[in-house]
């Protein structure tokens, strides 16, 4: 290494004693393998066997966002996952329940250990990954796909529902997204989720969207915990 060369020019131009850099550099990097070796025999002592991911492997696939960090992608590569992130590719292979170990595909002892997380809706919300040593893991949460913000797919959920018999709300395109208004009420932001659903932004409360024969026929309106059937009538 030339790290230790250079600080024994540095000693000689100072006219220092000479250490022994390249005994003490080789004595740290031995020591800190033998760390690294110690740490993947405690890791295979707490592994749980025959344990299986909660969900098919499509379902953790996505896209999975952080403010600071960016976006970190999941794909499904095969009967196997795979992490995109940073311009660098893992393969990620099953460690325990929703835990994966996520090894670099150029440089195979890069590698860590990422964990899936759940939403109350069973789905596959966020992932975190220890990304720096000396902070906890970042957890990036997952975004709708890209073809919920498509103006083409959001305009067919535009109209009026009736729900209770007497009761109807309206969804709306506004510029590029979609908002929901009860009667008396005002304007509510519909922000995508999932396949048809959408969350009521700054509410508890979601929309999921039916369809039949390609059509939108109507929607359940969900919050604290009931499900209200609302018919499209325009």
């Amino acid at each position: 290494a030339t790290f230790p060369i250079m600080l024994n020019l540095y000693d000689r131009l100072l006219g220092l004693d000479q250490l022994a850099l390249n005994d003490i550099f080789l004595n740290a990097i031995k020591k800190m393998e033998l760390a690294a070796e110690k740490g993947k025999e405690k890791s295979a002592e707490q592994r749980k066997v025959n344990t299986k991911p909660s969900h098919e492997l499509k379902e953790y696939a996505g896209n999975f966002s952080h403010p600071g960090y960016g976006i970190l992608k999941v794909e499904k590569n095969g009967d196997k996952l795979k992490m995109v992130y940073n311009a660098l590719t893992y393969k990620l292979d099953h460690y325990h329940y929703d835990i994966f170990e996520a090894v670099n595909e150029e440089e195979e002892e890069m590698s860590m250990k990422v964990s899936f997380f759940t939403d109350t809706q069973g789905n596959i919300a966020s992932i975190s990954a220890p990304l720096e040593s000396n902070v906890k893991d970042i957890v990036f949460t997952r975004v709708a796909p890209e073809e919920m913000f498509k103006k083409s797919f959001l305009e067919q959920f535009a109209g009026k529902y009736r729900f209770m018999e007497t009761q109807t709300f309206e969804v709306a395109m506004k510029e590029n997204l979609l908002t929901l208004a009860m009667m008396g009420q005002s304007e509510m932001e519909l922000e995508p989720y999932m396949g048809t659903q959408f969350n009521v932004k700054g509410a508890p409360a979601s929309i999921e969207f039916k369809m039949t024969d390609g059509k939108v026929t109507g929607a359940d309106l969900l919050q604290g915990g009931a499900a209200f059937y609302a018919e499209k009538i325009e």
